[in-house]
């Protein structure tokens, strides 16, 4: 579930940037295809309940109230994660990036130093949400543009 809602904020960029926008998007798109899928797998789940077997109702019971409670809670609290998760990012991005930028008026740095600043600019193009995972900052290599030749 979660990787649906994730996918489907990250499309909405594509429409709009007010976060308003983007989640009644997600919710619009994401809550009714998760919930179909939730609604099948808990009511799979609850058939259980037509057994014979004690144990065997109780688990079905169980299972289909834990399936449908993890949708609600999704469906409550994700999306709001991801907007806050975003705001944070672009705030540490800022961060990351201006301590990178004043570190450049020195003359002269070590291989470490340098390896340092690389890694924090590859850990902010890493969390950024408009990509998909870490294969974009993967793609120049790790220390392609530091290490001496």
């Amino acid at each position: 579930m979660l990787f649906v809602y994730t996918d489907f904020y990250k499309q909405s960029l594509l429409f709009s940037r007010e976060p308003v926008d983007r989640l009644k998007f997600t919710y619009m798109q994401a809550a009714s295809s998760t919930a179909a899928t939730t609604f099948t797998t808990a009511m799979s789940f609850f058939a259980n309940l037509a057994s014979v077997l004690r144990p065997l109702r109780e688990f079905g019971f169980f299972m289909g109230v834990c399936v449908t409670l993890a949708w609600l809670i999704v469906f409550l609290a994700y999306p709001s994660t991801l907007v806050i998760g975003e705001r944070l990012h672009t705030c540490c991005r800022r961060c990351i990036l201006a301590e990178t930028s004043t570190s450049h008026s020195a003359t002269r740095k070590s291989v470490a130093q340098q390896a340092k600043r690389k890694s924090m600019v590859m850990l902010a193009d890493a969390l950024d949400p408009s990509k998909k995972g870490v294969g974009a900052a993967q793609a120049g290599g790790c220390l392609g543009d530091v290490m001496p030749k």
